[in-house]
């Protein structure tokens, strides 16, 4: 059988592939999420320190102010509390004063650090303003101080002048009279700006009616971001919430608080923390894990490929094994090595393909043992077909010459002639018996045996079978079991087995025949009989011949095999021994080499049955036998029945001849006197032998009753003739042979 290549695979379906394929997949799916994870977390963790950071610098800007408006307020009180600032507030005369006022302003604004002061009377008119950048009274700036003539101290942050304040105003009291008031103004500048961004870490811008007034913020970016309080009328409507915003190019953090309730002006304190640590931190991490994932997506396609070989080596090794074994090669097996899977997996294996093997073997041999038996049942169909026409015509040839014999004189040279006819006819129908045998289609009369009387009954006709310079011996173990078998068919066995044994030894040699009792335990596993457990006698047949090769053995048992010179073999011996010892429930195996010798074991299973007296066939009558009884003969072939009738004739017997059943009948119904016995052919065109004798009996209950056929047995079972419970002969016969069953079956000795 021819190896089949397997078609190569493609790299897309190899295991190899697939499995850095899958890693990849995982390694990026796992590396973006963990990639999206961490940004996302980094960036609202940061988001929320930005917010609560600008949450910590609006605070501390509202403290600022608070702390600036409370010395500013404290300052206010002890001015208005002097005596001198209530008599110019009291006295009419100091209060029209305004130089002295302004002067006394001016001094105040000085002590409290401000950059302007305002100086009222009871009513809210202005005495003094020094340090005031307008002419005129700004709305935000009258509210304060009305506030302050009503007795309440009030502050707020408003544009004053083209500048960002804080106003405090404090009510100047003469015991529960309000007689004036005090207002100061703290400029909002860049200085408070750039201070507030260094303690909050923030860039501090303060805007208001979109205009930026103070920032932190220098340059470009402050320009940008003035353009943006400009330009950008969402941030008013954001004002408390938290964001990121480009800025002059840059990313920030941007926040915007209110300064006020709305009531005094729409100022805003805008927060800015820049975003690009964040940025550059959140970039760090990304390349850290791209670099991570990449080592771990390094190690783990080197672990998966290891991996991948690992497991595709032992399924490479069983590719490869199951190639060889599918070209014919069992011998292969899969190396055991690798993990404990693949050794597992390599010792299931390489045990499966030791059980097909051990199945492989024994479907062969049960094939060859069918073709074999089909063989034999093709001979034997052709065997039991020309049985019946030849064996009609060898009875003819012998029967003739016997008469032809019988007519000479004693010492007439032709009788030598006749003599060979007569052998050459005995030996024709013993090659028709073995047809017959091999075929199982021979008559067998099974009974229990003593192989060793039979060897021993032998040992003269095998004598004179051997050539002078081969030695025979036999052994027989004592107590030896009894066989149920054909003792005619065991007789030919052990010939066909001597026989084949001396054409083996050409130059002479030992021929020994060994019988001992065996007991089989179990089948064995290779070699030796097919048979199950129980008792045997073994017949072993050894000699020292030639031997034979392993391709003889394998074809020893087929029929017309042989390897002898033409004309001197037919083929047949050993394929009927084969036949004769399965059709007796045996087997047979042999043990042989080239140039050591052969020995035939022949087992025949044992028998518990009693012994049954060994019949000794007589093989020549000494003196003719004779009867004077009445024979009706029927028998469909004119030639075979005219010879029989000749014969039963001259033995002095009365016959009736018949061609067929129904003359038979009418011969039994029209014949007066007594007739003894009927002798029919079986096989016969109408009614067959079994019929005829049915209704003979019925005729005529006392006439004797002998079959004769030249069919094989089949053919008599398929008659309804059970040969070894019916009286019966084979032909062809001898016709002193068929006056002695004659006259065994007329004197009542036949059992």
């Amino acid at each position: 059988m021819a190896s089949v290549t397997p078609e190569p695979l493609s790299w897309r379906r190899r295991l190899g592939t697939q499995v850095i394929v899958g890693i990849t997949l995982l390694v990026a799916f796992s590396l973006t999420a963990i990639l999206v994870a961490t940004t996302r977390t980094l960036t609202a963790r940061s988001l929320e320190r930005a917010s609560i950071d600008l949450e910590t610098a609006r605070t501390a800007f509202d403290r600022l102010t608070d702390d600036r408006s409370a010395f500013a307020a404290a300052q206010a009180v002890l001015v208005t509390r002097l005596p001198v600032f209530r008599a110019h507030m009291a006295d009419p005369r100091l209060a029209a004063d305004f130089a002295t006022l302004q002067a006394m302003a001016d001094e105040y604004r000085q002590q409290l650090k401000a950059d302007f002061c305002v100086v009222t009377d009871h009513t809210g008119r202005w005495t003094a303003r020094a340090g005031w950048p307008l002419d005129g009274q700004p709305d935000v700036v009258r509210a304060v101080i009305t506030k302050a003539v009503a007795g309440a101290p009030s502050q707020a942050i408003t544009v004053v002048g083209g500048g960002l304040f804080l106003l405090v105003s404090e009510p100047a009291r003469f015991a529960d009279e309000v007689v004036g008031t005090l207002t100061v103004g703290v400029a909002l500048d860049d200085a408070v700006a750039s201070r507030l961004a260094e303690l909050t870490n923030s860039e501090v811008t303060l805007v208001a009616d979109r205009h930026l007034y103070a920032s932190s913020l220098t340059g470009a970016t402050r320009a940008a971001l003035s353009a943006l309080v400009v330009s950008d009328t969402s941030l008013a409507s954001s004002a408390g919430a938290v964001r990121n915003r480009m800025v002059g190019g840059r990313e920030y953090v941007y926040g915007e608080f209110p300064l006020d309730d709305g009531q005094h002006g729409r100022s805003r304190l805008v927060l800015l923390q820049d975003w690009e640590p964040v940025r550059q931190s959140v970039t760090e991490l990304r390349f850290r894990l791209l670099g991570t994932g990449l080592a771990i997506f390094a190690v783990a396609v080197g672990a998966g490929v290891l991996f991948s070989r690992r497991m595709v080596r032992p399924l490479q090794d069983i590719a490869k094994a199951a190639g060889h074994i599918a070209a014919g090669d069992w011998s292969r097996r899969v190396p055991v090595r690798g993990s404990a899977e693949s050794v597992l997996m390599a010792h299931a294996f390489n045990d499966m393909t030791a059980s097909l093997l051990h199945w492989y073997k024994e479907a062969r041999e049960r094939d060859d043992q069918l073709r074999q038996s089909q063989k034999m049942e093709a001979i034997g169909r052709l065997a039991g077909g020309v049985a019946h026409d030849f064996n009609n015509l060898l009875t003819l040839m012998r029967g003739y010459a016997q008469l032809l014999e019988a007519s000479m004189e004693s010492d007439d040279p032709r009788r030598a002639d006749v003599r060979e006819i007569l052998e050459a006819a005995d030996r024709a129908a013993g090659l028709t018996r073995q047809l017959l045998a091999f075929g199982r289609r021979q008559l067998v009369t099974p009974r229990p045996l003593a192989l060793d009387a039979i060897i021993e009954n032998l040992q003269q006709m095998l004598g004179r079978l051997l050539d002078e310079n081969i030695a025979l011996t036999s052994t027989a173990q004592p107590d030896l079991w009894r066989v149920r078998a054909d003792a005619g068919q065991i007789e030919q066995v052990v010939i066909n087995l001597v026989i084949n044994a001396r054409d083996a030894m050409p130059n002479g040699g030992t021929l020994h025949i060994e019988l001992k009792n065996e007991v089989l335990s179990e089948r064995p596993a290779r070699g030796g009989p097919h048979l199950p457990p129980g008792s045997y006698v073994r017949l072993s047949v050894t000699d020292s011949g030639c031997g034979m090769n392993a391709e003889m053995v394998s074809r020893i048992f087929e029929p017309f095999f042989t390897t002898k010179p033409e004309g001197r073999g037919t083929g047949l011996g050993l394929a009927t021994v084969y036949s004769i010892v399965e059709q007796a429930s045996g087997a047979i195996d042999v043990d042989t080499e080239v140039g050591r010798g052969t020995t035939f074991h022949v087992y025949l299973p044992r028998t518990t049955e009693p012994d049954v007296a060994t019949e000794v066939e007589e093989r020549s009558i000494v003196s003719p036998l004779r009867g004077a009884e009445t024979i009706l003969l029927v028998e469909d072939d004119d030639k075979v029945r005219r010879l029989i009738a000749n014969g039963l004739t001259q033995s002095g017997y009365s016959v009736l001849s018949a061609a067929g059943g129904e003359q038979a009948l009418d011969i039994v119904r029209a014949h007066p006197h007594h007739i003894h016995l009927l002798l029919t052919d079986v096989v016969m065109p109408g009614l067959n032998g079994r019929e005829v004798s049915e209704r003979v009996l019925a005729i005529r209950p006392s006439t004797r009753i002998l079959f004769m056929s030249g069919h094989s047995d089949d053919s008599l079972l398929r008659s309804g003739i059970e040969t070894s419970g019916t009286h019966f002969i084979q032909k062809p016969f001898p016709m002193e042979a068929l006056v002695s069953k004659i006259v065994e079956l007329l004197r009542g000795t036949v059992q």
